[in-house]
């Protein structure tokens, strides 16, 4: 590090070249883009990493299984941990493992993610941006059409077809949960969900402004018990599934739930 060098500036330097790595390979990173991501001048990227060629001889010293990756990679690390995980419980996969079965190195798989942990939690944000997308919108949309109570069915519909296209997933995520000890890990879950109990809350809050549910409802209140009511059955079912099936359980929850949401007048 050159002589009066901040370390801070250095590490953001180098964590904005780590982010960008993954997004393309190793030869089309440039210091212009780096000191743009890390929000500092040119110069001073340059101060602190040296050329463009020194930049990638270090990355790839820090990290020798990295090749000039493809912006692919990311991706298939974590559809080669879901299957690993899948085999082996989260208790019982290793990084290695997974390394292996998507064809790179252990490096590899380190340059991408710190911990097995940070692996597992990158897994859980991929399967929900593909199974589970804009889900704020489309609650706003069932409950503010005709017919609420069959629009409130309609999305827990989209939550179990989710867990029957991966039974797997929910039964990972207990095990993950019950394992954690990590303070770190334990606050990035909880602020994931207090990222959905805001986007739902937010929904609600606007359908209780419309007239479309009661006034007593409270939107944060609701967020919180929703997501409880269906982490709770999905659980029960992982269980006992011979008895608990979450399809034959929901119209009884639909009619629970809307019961607390709808108006006391003028609603049926």
């Amino acid at each position: 590090m050159p002589p009066g060098a901040n370390a801070a500036v250095r590490d953001r330097l180098l964590a904005a070249a780590r982010q960008l790595a993954q997004t393309r390979p190793l030869n089309r990173l440039s210091l212009s883009e780096i000191s743009r991501a890390a929000n500092v001048s040119w110069p001073t990227a340059r101060r602190y990493l040296g050329s463009r060629e020194n930049l990638w001889a270090f990355l790839k010293q820090e990290n020798p299984g990295l090749s000039p990756a493809e912006p692919g990679t990311r991706r298939s690390i974590l559809e080669a941990a879901a299957r690993v995980f899948a085999r082996k419980g989260y208790a019982g996969a290793t990084l290695d493992e997974v390394g292996t079965e998507a064809g790179m190195t252990k490096g590899a798989v380190y340059w991408h993610f710190a911990t097995k942990a940070e692996l597992f939690l990158a897994l859980v944000d991929f399967h929900a941006a593909r199974q589970m997308p804009r889900m704020p919108e489309r609650m706003e949309s069932a409950l503010g059409g005709d017919d609420p109570r069959e629009g409130l069915a309609r999305i827990l519909a989209l939550h179990l077809s989710a867990l029957k296209a991966d039974p797997e997933m929910p039964r990972l995520y207990f095990e993950f949960v019950s394992e954690s000890r990590d303070g770190a890990i334990r606050g990035r879950m909880a602020a994931g969900y207090r990222q959905a109990h805001a986007g739902m809350a937010e929904v609600v809050s606007g359908l209780r402004k419309q007239g479309r549910v009661s006034e007593r409802v409270d939107p944060e209140a609701f967020a919180v018990l929703w997501a409880a009511l269906l982490d709770g059955l999905c659980l029960l079912s992982l269980l006992d599934p011979e008895r608990i099936d979450p399809e034959r359980f929901a119209p009884q929850l639909i009619e629970v739930v809307w019961n607390g949401l709808k108006r006391r007048y003028g609603a049926t």
